[in-house]
Parts: C-alpha cells; sequence; structure tokens
C-alpha cells in the first residue's frame, strides 16, 4: 500500500529553547500513495479512477481519496466501506475520525444531503454514511453509488500508534 513512498527523518526539534528530548523532536514524515477501494458483500466495482495521496507527520495521517466508478459493476442494498488505508489507525479508545466528502453521482436516501466516512479504532477501513438536517447517520450502500459513474472525493485525518 505505500508504492510511492518518500520517509524523510527530519529531526526537527519542537518547543522552546533547546530540549533534545525525543517527545519533542519530529523524527517521522511520509508522503505516499495508495489504492483505495470500495468493498461491499456481494458487490464487485470497476473503476474509472482510484487514488489515495497520504502524508503522515508523526503519529497524524493526513488522507485524500478520489474514486470514481465506470458503469460495469454489481451492486448491492449492503454497506459499503473503502479500505487499503496505508496505516491501521490507533487502538485507543475515543480517537475515532470523521471526514466530510464531495460526491457526484450518489443516490442519498429521502432526507438525507452529504457523504461523511468515519474510521474507528484500530482500522485501516472508512466506512460511509451519508447524513442530513435533523437525521441520524445511516450506513451508505453500495447500490446507492451511481452505477454508471458514481464518485466520491474524501479528505481528512487519523491518528496512528506507528
Amino acid at each position: 500500500n505505500t508504492a510511492g513512498v518518500v520517509s524523510v527523518p527530519v529531526g526537527i526539534e519542537l518547543g522552546s529553547g533547546i530540549d533534545g528530548t525525543a517527545a519533542n523532536t519530529l523524527d517521522d514524515y511520509e508522503e505516499g500513495t495508495f489504492t483505495a477501494a470500495f468493498t461491499s458483500t456481494g458487490a464487485s466495482f470497476s473503476y474509472t479512477a482510484r487514488n489515495g495521496f497520504y502524508t503522515k507527520i508523526g503519529n497524524r495521517v493526513i488522507y485524500n481519496i478520489y474514486m470514481q466508478l465506470d458503469g460495469s459493476q454489481t451492486l448491492t442494498a449492503n454497506q459499503v466501506t473503502i479500505t487499503n488505508l496505508p496505516f491501521t489507525s490507533t487502538s485507543t479508545s475515543w480517537h475515532q475520525s470523521s471526514s466530510i466528502a464531495e460526491t457526484r453521482y450518489v443516490d442519498f436516501d429521502s432526507g438525507f444531503t452529504y457523504l461523511s466516512g468515519r474510521i474507528g479504532v484500530g482500522t485501516s477501513i472508512i466506512t460511509l454514511l451519508e447524513g442530513g438536517d435533523g437525521q441520524a447517520t445511516s450506513s451508505l450502500r453500495s447500490d446507492q453509488l451511481n452505477s454508471s459513474s458514481g464518485q466520491v472525493f474524501l479528505s481528512g485525518s487519523y491518528q496512528t500508534d506507528s
């Protein structure tokens, strides 16, 4: 998953004055690409585009994903997720991450107007959720991705243990 990785041990000191302790030294910086994928039980996906980019600074991973379907997939009424994040999220409780997405050709249920992504603890999967004003979020189903060219643009960040 880390094709195109650039890893630079930068050793930048953070804090005031001269403090060479490990806790105050930035010693991990990476940039790279990854191949994100939609998954849904019983569904198959074909893509026109499937791009993932990340920057990891210390234990924080910042990501951008763009995926577009090409119209030759099989869709189901089962929850759809995005897999293959470049790092597993932290296993520490209460460190879930949520992001907002831009979509094109996604058929939201009545009363739902936006898509968000949630990364739980100890995972490399984004759960896709539809939401709306006054609506509790609900899992996005793969059959809501328009089969001809459903598109998802997703950006966010999460914490990792590594």
